[in-house]
């Protein structure tokens, strides 16, 4: 699928909630760093930056062996919003778009990742997410003619913008991964348990084709 999305993946968290570097969490035999970037190669996204912060020596050890680039976030205490902005440093002026992936959000299968690319390929212009009852999931899609306004010291956070354009796309799926959260140890424990997400890269059911604009 050619397409000129990039990614940037969020990594640079004090993981207070959970007592221990989500960035480090093993799953499907891996760092979770190392999980996303390659949960995104499997979807075909090719230009990917990994934002680190907090714990950076042992996130940098743990994707040494893969092809990512990194940006580094120096805020001390700093939001989630002060890490995408960061990595948006590291996107090239021709993306067509950015999708923003929170490490401890990186569940969503392949298969979803590319019904959202391809999505995205015909409606470049519109924030595009996982929707499935009347929740909203991971990763969102940012055209590129939003990385200015993202890029504005005065947004508080991506959330905030979203809902200031309502200019989203919600793309229903019914993929479990695209909708987990991992805040707490309980949280990794249900991820764990659920074996058809670490079992394989690439299989995961979803309902292509459908959204509401």
């Amino acid at each position: 699928m050619k397409t000129n999305l990039e990614a940037v993946i969020a990594a640079a968290g004090k993981s207070l909630r959970m007592g221990t570097p989500k960035q480090l969490l093993f799953f499907a035999g891996m760092p979770l760093a190392a999980f996303a970037i390659r949960r995104l190669r499997a979807a075909g996204v090719k230009d990917i930056t990994l934002v680190v912060g907090c714990y950076k020596e042992k996130v940098l050890k743990a994707v040494e062996k893969l092809d990512v680039k990194i940006a580094e976030n120096h805020i001390p205490n700093s939001e989630m919003i002060d890490s995408i902005r960061a990595g948006l440093e590291n996107v090239s002026g021709n993306a067509s778009g950015v999708m923003i992936v929170p490490v401890d959000s990186c569940f969503a299968s392949a298969i979803t990742l590319e019904a959202l690319m391809a999505l995205h390929l015909e409606k470049p212009e519109r924030f595009i997410r996982p929707y499935w009852d009347n929740r909203g999931g991971h990763p969102l899609i940012i055209p590129a003619g939003y990385i200015r306004d993202i890029k504005n010291k005065d947004l508080q956070s991506l959330r905030h913008l979203v809902r200031q354009k309502q200019d989203i796309i919600n793309m229903h799926c019914t993929d479990p991964g695209a909708f987990l959260d991992l805040d707490t140890l309980a949280d990794y424990k249900r991820a764990l348990d659920m074996e058809t997400v670490a079992e394989n890269l690439e299989q995961m059911p979803f309902e292509q084709g459908t959204y509401k604009g």
